[in-house]
């Protein structure tokens, strides 16, 4: 992550989750959006987003890390490594 943060500054997408209210949907849609996800695929980041916030706070986890994040052939999102 660091030589992509150094070389690539624009591949690094941080989004924000205010405590008090917790993970909303629009934060899924803004994941999917920077990892240019639509239709299905869009919705399942959406999902995966909300569960990864619900694990990072139920284990008070201080950074959570995927990857990689994989789409299979037949159109599934995939936390492969977290």
């Amino acid at each position: 992550i660091e030589d992509v943060a150094h070389h690539h500054p624009e591949k690094i997408h941080t989004i924000t989750i205010d405590p008090a209210t917790g993970a909303m949907p629009h934060h899924g849609r803004s994941v999917a959006a920077a990892l240019g996800l639509t239709g299905d695929l869009a919705r399942q980041a959406e999902k995966v987003t909300l569960k990864l916030y619900d694990a990072f706070i139920g284990t008070d986890a201080a950074q959570m890390e995927i990857n990689p994040l994989a789409v299979t052939d037949d159109g599934k999102l995939l936390v492969l490594d977290a």
